[in-house]
């Protein structure tokens, strides 16, 4: 054994393994009428974001989409998992369980985009995008950081036309090191320029590995448009692959990163990360522990423990506790492991899968992962109004106001249906009090985001002060039921009320989710 890994540790064996790493850091109010907002389900499509009803919902998983297998081809349920991901668009059960979408940069560079873009995203609403995967290395979606801004930046605006409820982060870098934040501040300082100020970014998204950065060799390479700097790469040897202590660094690091630029005020989630180094590697510098299960279920577990508990009073985020991270996902559920007895050009898969590959039975990872979730798991609902629209956005003259149509979209984003919702809008009249514009039921919202109920009202008033007028839209669960967050159960909406040369503030529909 000892022989075997010191032939892979050095020469020719250096670089099978370099192939090896490279494919696998591969991731009211007269009437009303409720509509859905999208023609055809295509999947679950809350985002896993603060606030969580339940901390299962931060975990989530990785799917691998090859050897003929995808996401509908598992029960997720078994491991009590929040979310997964599988590095596509298309991927969507009809599972309680959150699908996040990734596009894929060779997707985004053709001349078709738009097309494809539009097609993902309306229907999806309310989804959670990441545009592209891993840039910052070339056997991804590898690409300069100036060339990624401009890519970046039309994905994003034309994401948020299509879908304003839509939640969009970046292509995730393998590792928060020295070189790869570089590579950030690059794409941050490119964006400035081209757009003039810094990218918006509703998710900031990071993968969390420990490989080695050296051009040339096995690992995580060198950032794109960053050899000048390849000294800089942190040269962390296979060993080091599942210390703790440096994947902790990683995160504090990011964060630290996310603070000084401005976004403090992002949530963060670590969308990929695991052991994928072989079962039989060292683990250990002098070969006392390898990468099997005890190892791989004890890295596991104490990164479930560092991501519920660490915060930090000058870098968290602030709406989560100061939480550093608000969600993870575990690399992989499906994946092969590697059989390393069998000649390299035959080796396929990595390491840390929680279930088994063909059959979907959980393996004993897989065990360890949903024993860890089970006393943090809970049904319930969770209605929440994620748009209120207003039309015409101005009125010319309050004392003939005509007919204003207001939309308010609901969603649900527990793993249990509800039933028989009251959404209500509300004329908010300062010292006057409220006045009921109107009142609907919905009789059913499906679990999980998998439906967009958009409740349309006609409101005749018969005359608005000049000035902003504010509305207030509540959607509250029917009998019997109950919401554990209740924030996110209302929003407001100002529109302006004429004559219009005698207002001077102009309000236009705002967004609120």
């Amino acid at each position: 054994m000892s022989e075997y890994r010191d032939s892979k540790f050095g020469g020719v064996g250096r670089s099978g393994l370099r192939l090896l790493s490279a494919g696998l850091v591969a991731l009211a109010a007269l009437s009303a009428l409720v509509v859905p907002a999208q023609a055809k389900v295509t999947g679950t499509t809350c985002a896993p974001m603060p606030p969580f009803a339940a901390p299962y919902e931060r975990f989530g998983v990785n799917v691998i989409r090859d050897y003929g297998k995808a996401a509908p081809d598992y029960d997720m349920l078994q491991t009590r998992t929040g979310w997964y991901l599988d590095y596509a668009t298309t991927g969507a059960t009809q599972q309680p369980v959150t699908y996040v979408r990734v596009l894929r940069i060779s997707d985004l560079v053709t001349s078709n985009w738009r097309s494809t873009v539009e097609a993902a995203v309306t229907g999806s609403r309310g989804a959670l995008w990441f545009i592209g995967n891993e840039t910052d290395r070339y056997s991804q979606d590898g690409m300069p950081a100036d060339e990624y801004a401009r890519i970046y930046h039309r994905t994003y605006t034309y994401i948020k036309q299509l879908d304003p409820t839509a939640t969009v982060g970046n292509a995730a870098i393998i590792q928060a090191t020295p070189i790869r934040l570089r590579y950030l501040d690059a794409f941050v300082r490119a964006y400035a320029a081209l757009y003039g100020n810094g990218p918006p970014v509703d998710y900031w998204n990071i993968h969390n590995f420990i490989l080695r950065e050296e051009l040339e060799t096995f690992g995580a390479s060198i950032p794109p448009g960053l050899e000048a700097f390849a000294g800089e790469g942190k040269l962390y040897e296979v060993w080091q692959h599942g210390d703790i202590e440096i994947f902790k660094s990683h995160i504090f690091a990011f964060r630290q990163w996310m603070a000084v630029n401005g976004y403090r005020n992002v949530p963060l989630t670590v969308s990929e990360y695991g052991i994928l180094m072989p079962p039989d590697y060292w683990a250990a510098e002098d070969g006392s522990r390898v990468y099997d299960y005890p190892f791989v279920r004890d890295f596991m577990l104490a990164s479930f423990d560092f991501f519920l508990n660490a915060a930090d009073p000058a870098t968290g985020y602030p709406q989560d506790g100061n939480r550093l991270v608000q969600s993870w996902a575990w690399f992989s559920l499906n994946d092969h492991v590697i059989d390393t007895s069998q000649p390299f050009e035959l080796w396929r898969g990595s390491n840390g899968n929680l279930m088994d590959h063909d059959t979907g039975a959980l393996v004993a990872l897989g065990q360890d992962f949903a024993n860890y979730l089970a006393p943090l798991y809970s049904d319930y609902r969770d209605l929440a109004v994620r748009r209120v629209t207003v039309t015409p956005p101005e009125v010319a003259d309050g004392k003939t106001p005509g007919t204003i149509e207001v939309e308010v979209w609901v969603q649900n984003r527990g793993n249990l249906a509800a039933g028989n919702a009251k959404v209500q809008v509300w004329w908010e009249r300062g010292s006057q009090g409220r006045v009921l514009v109107g009142e609907r039921m919905i009789k059913r919202i499906a679990a999980r985001c998998n439906q967009m109920a958009v409740v349309k009202f006609s409101w005749q008033p018969g005359s608005l002060p000049p000035g902003g007028v504010t509305l207030t839209a509540e959607v509250a669960m029917g009998a019997g039921e109950s919401d554990p967050l209740a924030d996110n159960n209302r929003a407001q909406i100002r529109f302006l009320a004429g004559p219009l040369n005698n207002v001077s503030t102009v309000y236009l529909p705002a967004l609120f989710q």
